[in-house]
């Protein structure tokens, strides 16, 4: 654990243990589905957003390892982690910078809306440049000035080799967004 840890700091990220999971340490292989709660704060604690409010109910993500997630500090934090634990990650910015586009897909997912809508079609890092807004001024804020982000997170679920078995999985697979199809 303490090795972790220290890989961990090496990377830029901080990890404090709110609530021990139970159970030993799942192993992560590609595939893997894991189940979680999330809250996005800036480092003051101004909250950006929060699965379990967002669009109005408690919905946790969904995230499928080895997908190449937008935000791959994500996939990086849940694997030390075990089924139950509650812990806080501040993540340096170099882990933070696809950040606000990440939660503007997340937003309208939220609220029923194309994961897409807003963006325009070119890489995420082109678009971290681009001068348009995102339709929501804390990202606009946050994409203008990148900073290290404080994620919550709660594993609530680790499934083994997830496979794409309804249309919207593979609708967000097609878009790259198999990692943000979000549970039902």
């Amino acid at each position: 654990m303490e090795e972790e840890g220290r890989k961990l700091l090496e990377e830029g990220i901080r990890k404090k243990l709110i609530s021990p999971g139970r159970g030993e340490l799942s192993t992560f292989p590609n595939g893997t589905k894991v189940v979680f709660h999330y809250r996005s704060s800036l480092c003051d604690g101004t909250v950006l957003d929060d699965s379990r409010t967002m669009g109005g109910r408690s919905k946790p993500m969904e995230l499928i390892l080895g997908k190449k997630f937008k935000l791959a500090v994500w996939e990086r934090i849940v694997i030390t982690m075990r089924k139950g634990e509650v812990a806080e990650f501040t993540c340096d910015t170099k882990h933070t910078a696809l950040y606000p586009l990440v939660s503007q897909s997340l937003r309208n997912i939220s609220v029923g809306k194309d994961p897409l809508e807003g963006q325009r079609h070119c890489c995420g890092i082109a678009q971290i440049h681009s001068h348009h807004s995102l339709g929501h001024k804390d990202l606009d804020h946050l994409q203008a000035n990148p900073q290290p982000l404080v994620f919550a997170i709660e594993l609530l679920e680790v499934s083994q080799q997830w496979a794409a078995s309804s249309p919207n999985a593979i609708y967000y697979y097609d878009l790259e967004f198999v990692c943000l199809r979000t549970k039902q």
